[in-house]
């Protein structure tokens, strides 16, 4: 059932349909929304609260007149009607009017579970293939992060500089979607032998090395990449099993009338994944724009790279703040709105639970595979 994008109010229609080529928006007639026109509802009789309540109209889902590249430039800027549009709305812009139609739907209603998990899989596949690949290019082809007291030998070094390069000894600078992964590179220093595994050309999956593997440049790479996108996998499916299960128990506790109408198992994931967009394509711009694939002088150089710290922490904070609150708002839209103080924090809660189950796979790998 499509709600409306700014209160979350169910409503019957998104729009009016007049004639072949006449379609107007329908406007969202909760007191949240149209708080004027509710009271005009009651004085018809009045002209001017006639042309109060017509000025003060709000469209459910102005979005649909819209094209898809602004739902997605509001999506980056984490609003959360974009998040209920996608979520919520966009399936019904394409649905049929027809009756053949929708009996088709409905008898198809039996195994639509099944291929809603097919189609939500093969998103977590795609996103999780541009995470790896990212990660995969900074854990394994990109020399590390220098320790600190090596770059304070070279210099003087700010107090800002030194600060951070306390952070990279204790907290990973390249993490994963989330920070909570440990599968990061971290100094110099460092004797990782878990990350040498991962980055080794012997497949985690076998724990054999591959005949040939060393001498094909070609064959280790691929081998790297897919035991970095096996962890990814690994962490990703911990954290949205997680705020699935969180989410969907949160909305039955507080709000059971809205758990039957939003009976859709899958909508925390989906949200979820929208909020990792807008990192990974930020992401994408940091390796593009800073990154020069790969420097062999850097691997027997004592010199760290240039602008190689502070692309690390850009990154970090990407992951970091900005994916944080994508992840927030994308979770308060599938939440019922509204409520005392425990509501509005539970966003924060399930994805600091989530975190936590993520964290615990991570170091749980880390520790099998050093």
């Amino acid at each position: 059932m499509p709600i409306c994008i700014h209160c979350a109010t169910p409503v019957e229609s998104l729009y009016m349909r007049y004639g072949q080529d006449h379609i107007v928006l329908s406007p969202c007639a909760s007191e949240i929304c149209s708080p004027v026109s509710a009271k005009a509802s009651l004085n018809k009789g009045n002209s001017s609260s006639d042309k109060t309540s017509a000025a003060a109209v709000v469209l459910a889902d102005e979005y649909l007149e819209h094209d898809l590249p602004i739902v997605i430039i509001d999506l980056i800027l984490a609003k959360p009607q974009a998040y209920r549009h996608l979520l919520f709305n966009r399936s019904s812009i394409f649905a049929s009017s027809h009756p053949s139609s929708a009996a088709a739907v409905a008898h198809d209603g039996r195994d639509g579970a099944g291929r809603q998990i097919w189609e939500l899989l093969k998103r977590v596949l795609a996103l999780s293939l541009v995470d790896a690949y990212i990660r995969w290019f900074y854990m394994c082809v990109q020399p590390p992060l220098p320790a600190w007291r090596e770059v304070e030998k070279g210099g003087r070094t700010k107090v800002s500089e030194r600060f951070a390069g306390v952070l990279s000894m204790h907290l990973p600078m390249q993490a994963g979607m989330f920070f909570p992964s440990l599968f990061t590179p971290r100094t110099i220093s460092t004797e990782d032998n878990a990350i040498r595994a991962v980055c080794s050309a012997v497949p985690l999956w076998t724990a054999r090395a591959v005949a040939g593997a060393e001498a094909d440049a070609v064959l280790s790479t691929l081998i790297s990449y897919s035991n970095t996108l096996l962890i990814t996998l690994a962490e990703t499916a911990a954290l949205h099993l997680t705020v699935t299960l969180l989410t969907h128990s949160t909305i039955h506790f507080s709000a059971p009338a809205q758990a039957r109408l939003s009976n859709n198992p899958f909508t925390p994931s989906k949200a979820l994944l929208l909020s990792q967009l807008s990192p990974l394509l930020l992401l994408t711009f940091v390796l593009l724009w800073n990154t020069k694939f790969p420097h062999h002088s850097h691997l027997h150089s004592d010199s760290p790279p240039p602008q190689h710290s502070s692309r690390a922490h850009l990154v970090w904070i990407i992951r970091t703040f900005l994916t944080s609150l994508n992840a927030g708002v994308a979770i308060a839209t599938v939440l019922p709105k509204g409520g005392g103080r425990l509501k509005r924090l539970a966003p924060a809660m399930i994805l600091a639970a989530a975190w936590t189950v993520q964290a615990l796979t991570s170091a749980a790998l880390y520790s099998w595979l050093s």
